[in-house]
């Protein structure tokens, strides 16, 4: 079974050299770094909380619950499952390395891996579909056949992670023995290549295929509405506004492309280096290592934000959702004002130069009431206002507060 980055590495691994003897590597008691794991700490907290704020506003939004958006929930539940398990495991490995940690860990971020790759693999491919085949496009992405897609993309991420489980066992994770276990290591070593072309080569080489004819198709479309129908601004130049657009696609598709394919290389790169070390001097810096595994774990927090976030839609009920929040907040702390605060007001808005005012503005909806009395009774010509030019007491002059 294979292992990576600080988990694979023997005692004196930070020293940049290799322990090899006849059991396999020797290791220490923990490989726990705090200036690496402590940031995987907070990468995971990050992730759980952006991913499970995208599952809530879908299973909130009735808008939001399309054929497009249960593709970036199923990948949004991986990614929740990868800072839930993955992440803290890793760092926990690291921290006790227990063998059975470790090797469940390992299957599990096989799994992450796979699933991830096939999920952005199929929401390429719809997207493909959208822009290329609009008028097929209802007949063909159907909601049967998305949710069966999205099962079978489980189901064989599942399949493909625990297979490598029928030839190893949890015993043997901390020993590489190059010497006396050839046919476990070529197994392994071709188990790893087919995961390598299978589960991300091949998919991402349909994803960048796909990509560059959407980005053509979108450039022409986008060219030809820029010349027909773009106004012209005051200096008589064209509107840049749809180039615009079509320069932030083009970043976020590069952005989405090269993180990803950087992040995940890695992965294959390092697992396919493990069983090449017995043989072969190739291996990665132990620093290369855990820069590329952060990056890998990364790709879980980045998700939500180039492939939901960036979503009109979901941007859209994130918006609506802080801005209610915001504006109950602000109800309730305007209803929860100090009393005293309110009566000095009160007390204030009486004028000085009115002493009836003492009598009838107690508050200022009743002041506002009386007021509009007033001013209708003047309108319809009642009695009322006449009745309040009578000279007030002295009594009532004297307890008239002093502002």
């Amino acid at each position: 079974m294979e292992t990576f980055n600080r988990n694979s590495e023997p005692a004196n691994a930070m020293n940049g050299s290799l322990n090899w003897n006849e059991t396999g590597f020797v290791f220490p008691s923990t490989m726990f770094y705090a200036p690496y794991d402590g940031p995987l700490i907070l990468l995971s907290i990050l992730i759980i909380l952006i991913n499970s704020l995208v599952i809530y506003l879908f299973c909130t939004r009735e808008s939001l619950q399309t054929k497009t958006n249960s593709l970036l929930i199923s990948l949004a539940v991986t990614d929740l499952l990868n800072g839930l398990f993955s992440v803290p495991a890793t760092v926990l490995c690291n921290l006790i390395l227990d063998r059975n940690l470790c090797y469940a860990n390992t299957v599990f971020n096989r799994f992450v891996s796979i699933s991830t790759m096939y999920h952005i693999c199929v929401i390429t491919l719809e997207r493909y579909i959208y822009v290329l085949y609009p008028m097929k496009y209802i007949h063909i992405v159907t909601a049967p056949r998305l949710l069966n897609l999205i099962l079978t993309v489980w189901l064989f991420s599942i399949f493909v992670a625990t297979i490598q489980t029928a030839w190893t066992s949890p015993e043997r994770f901390f020993i590489l023995n190059p010497g006396n276990d050839t046919l476990s290591l070529k197994i392994n070593l071709v188990y790893s290549s087919f995961c390598a072309v299978v589960c991300f080569f091949i998919p991402l080489i349909i994803m960048i295929v796909s990509y560059t004819r959407m980005m053509i198709v979108i450039h022409r479309q986008i060219k030809g509405i820029h010349v027909q129908n773009c106004p012209r601004n005051a200096s008589g130049s064209p509107n840049r506004s749809p180039m615009a657009t079509e320069a932030r696609a083009v970043l976020i598709f590069a952005a989405m492309l090269t993180i990803f394919t950087v992040a995940w290389t890695s992965w294959y790169i390092t697992s396919l280096e493990l069983y090449l070390r017995g043989s072969t001097s190739i291996r990665l810096p132990i620093q290369v290592d855990d820069f590329f595994e952060f990056l890998r774990f990364s790709v879980s927090f980045l998700n939500p934000i180039l492939y939901t976030f960036l979503k009109k839609d979901f941007s859209r009920a994130l918006t609506s959702m802080l801005k209610r929040n915001f504006l109950a907040n602000d109800s309730d702390s305007s209803n929860l004002r100090p009393v005293k605060r309110r009566n000095n007001l009160q007390v204030s808005y009486k004028s000085t130069s009115n002493p009836r005012s003492s009598r009838t503005s107690t508050s200022f909806v009743e002041h506002g009431d009386v007021t509009n009395n007033n001013m209708s009774n003047v309108i319809n010509g009642n009695a009322h206002g006449r009745e309040n030019d009578k000279p007030e007491t002295d009594e009532a002059t004297e307890q008239q507060p002093v502002l």
